[in-house]
């Protein structure tokens, strides 16, 4: 985007008005003004679904994890970071502000990007039979492999391809162990 070596962020959390920002930009001369503007998209949401259902989690974090993810799935169309900018003197000024909701969403991401990798290897939770009843927690399978992590996108297609032999079979047929 720009080098960050030159630009200067704006310190939101001391100065959060973006009017102080704006004057401070009208003052030194700025010509123009940037605006961006982001909502919350369905897909940021896919993503996060898609990063819990693959994350190594006992099964009341899984449930916790899930229920935040609904509760955040409301906000799907909302603004949830706003930045401004202007250039001045060879620098980049930037004032960025994110809805507490985005961040905490964004942290809840990391949190379950961090738990699909691990430090010594890999953890994969893949989905087995379940023939329970609907409330009751699934079983789960947790690999771990030797060596360096491997590239998410590897983790994630062995982990669509890999089907317990039951799964095949149709329902009923699983005895989980």
């Amino acid at each position: 985007m720009w080098p960050s070596e030159r630009t200067v962020w704006w310190d939101t959390d001391r100065a959060p008005d973006y009017k102080q920002f704006v004057t401070t930009a009208k003052s030194v001369g700025a010509r123009m003004i940037l605006y961006f503007d982001q909502e919350l998209q369905e897909e940021t949401i896919s993503d996060t679904e898609d990063a819990l259902e693959l994350a190594v989690l006992e099964p009341e974090e899984y449930r916790e994890y899930a229920r935040q993810i609904g509760d955040l799935r409301s906000y799907i169309g909302f603004t949830n970071r706003v930045g401004i900018g202007f250039a001045s003197e060879g620098m980049f000024y930037w004032f960025d502000l994110e809805a507490p909701w985005y961040t905490e969403l964004m942290d809840m991401l990391e949190d379950l990007h961090l738990s699909i990798i691990g430090g010594h290897g890999c953890q994969v939770r893949a989905a087995v039979c379940h023939d329970g009843p609907p409330w009751s927690t699934p079983p789960t399978l947790t690999l771990r492999l030797p060596g360096p992590p491997p590239l998410l996108a590897d983790i994630v297609s062995s982990a669509i391809r890999w089907r317990a032999p039951c799964c095949r079979s149709g329902p009923g047929s699983c005895s989980a162990s």
